[in-house]
């Protein structure tokens, strides 16, 4: 089923192919403070959500992953995350935002109203509950 393919990808190159922008990607590590779990990569710490966190401790010797998230799934305006924009791209029924963290690009989608501008600085949030957290050594999506 395509929607499933979508929403719960097995893996990364699954993850990557279907959708148009494809998914964000973020290489890291899951780092543990207390009894919660963390992605941390050269740029991002997230919160992983208990559900997905409970999934990536039942693995073993997970090491290396890879964050995903689609870009309809970043949202602009809230969260603890800065961004800088780099370019709009405005499409009619949504727009384009092309974001970095330092040496980090990535791509949002948002409605077509009130978009930022080129160079503004912009709080962005990832819907937790639609993050992916894959091996990367396997690509396999942990988190489903």
């Amino acid at each position: 089923d395509p929607l499933t393919l979508y929403h719960k990808p097995a893996n990364k190159f699954v993850a990557g192919f279907i959708g148009s922008p494809a998914m964000n990607f973020f290489e890291g590590k899951i780092m543990e403070e207390g009894e919660t779990l963390y992605f941390v990569g050269k740029e991002l710490k997230i919160k992983i959500p208990e559900k997905k966190a409970i999934k990536i401790k039942e693995r073993k010797n997970i090491e290396e992953v890879v964050f995903g998230i689609r870009p309809e799934d970043i949202e602009l305006g809230k969260g603890e995350i800065e961004a800088r924009v780099d370019l709009i791209e405005t499409l009619g029924n949504e727009i384009l935002v092309y974001l970095s963290l330092d040496d980090t690009t990535f791509i949002a989608r948002i409605p077509p109203y009130n978009p930022p501008r080129a160079n503004d600085r912009v709080r962005i949030n990832f819907i937790e509950d639609r993050i992916h957290i894959f091996d990367a050594k396997t690509e396999e999506n942990i988190t489903i």
